[in-house]
């Protein structure tokens, strides 16, 4: 029964709806994910099932469960392969789909079991190979999304810089390894960075002052 609340919300400005999923012993696994410009990268917090008493805003679908409108999918292009081979590529439409005008929601009346341990992913490779594609990813997202100038300073480059400066320090290898890996992907990024500018009519202030209203009504600061 978990697709038909799906259905239902899945109006005229809405590009995906997702799923509550929870594990083997019920504890939330993926909830409503709600952002923040953090330490130079946009940064998720998750609300529980115990926030969600309705239909809410998340910043992107999680793409394990996740009901998508097909047309403004391809309207925006799908999943942008800068994130191959996973990763951050749900997370990067649905910030897409945010600056778009469209909405990114969660549904609780809908709730799958979603088994992470058990994934392609965790079973076939190993945690050295996935961290640093997460931190490179991550990077890549940044690279691509964030078009207000004051922010991409102030809130990326600034703290970024300081992190590469310093992060030999505690000898955060992957943190480097995911630097050279973005960096080898910088020219896609930089074309995924002019087609998400076109794409846009709602700023990164517009988007970000909404996600963080969104997070400070349920975690008060």
């Amino acid at each position: 029964g978990f697709c038909p609340p799906l259905a239902e919300a899945l109006g005229d400005d809405v590009l995906a709806v997702s799923s509550v999923a929870v594990d083997g012993e019920g504890r939330t696994v993926d909830g409503a994910r709600l952002g923040e410009l953090k330490r130079g990268t946009l940064r998720w917090l998750e609300l529980d099932r115990e926030h969600l008493t309705e239909l809410h805003p998340s910043a992107y679908p999680v793409g394990a469960h996740v009901l998508l409108d097909r047309a403004r999918f391809l309207e925006l292009g799908g999943f942008d392969p800068l994130y191959r081979p996973f990763y951050w590529e749900d997370a990067d439409l649905g910030y897409r789909a945010w600056k778009r005008g469209w909405q990114v929601l969660i549904e609780p009346r809908s709730q799958v079991e979603h088994r992470r341990e058990g994934s392609d992913i965790q079973r076939t490779v190993g945690e050295a190979t996935v961290a640093p594609i997460m931190r490179r990813n991550r990077v890549l997202f940044m690279w691509a999304n964030l078009h207000d100038r004051r922010l991409l300073l102030l809130q990326h480059l600034v703290p970024f810089c300081l992190r590469v400066l310093t992060g030999w320090i505690v000898w955060d290898t992957r943190f480097y390894g995911g630097l050279f890996e973005a960096l080898g992907r910088l020219g896609e990024a930089r074309r995924s960075r002019a087609r998400n500018r076109v794409q846009a009519t709602r700023t990164d202030r517009e988007v970000l002052a909404h996600l963080e209203g969104a997070l400070r009504r349920h975690v008060p600061r």
